[in-house]
């Protein structure tokens, strides 16, 4: 069993292992900014899809900035 870090487990939760590991894989280390909305040719859309980015925009408060 793969024991994520607190955040990175919340966020597993929300969009899923993989995409949650593939987030760290481009943005670990960093705090990022959640956008309350997301749209095509953000970075967060780019990198997970938009179903994906929707659902962590909809878990986290608008402009939630978190580390990963």
């Amino acid at each position: 069993m793969l024991s994520l870090p607190p955040q990175l487990q919340e966020i597993s939760n929300v969009i899923g292992l993989a995409s949650a590991l593939k987030l760290a894989e481009a943005k670990g280390g960093q705090r990022i900014t959640i956008p309350g909305t997301v749209r095509d040719g953000h970075w967060l859309v780019e990198l997970l899809g938009m179903d994906k980015a929707r659902s962590l925009s909809q878990y986290f408060t608008n402009g939630s900035r978190i580390s990963i």
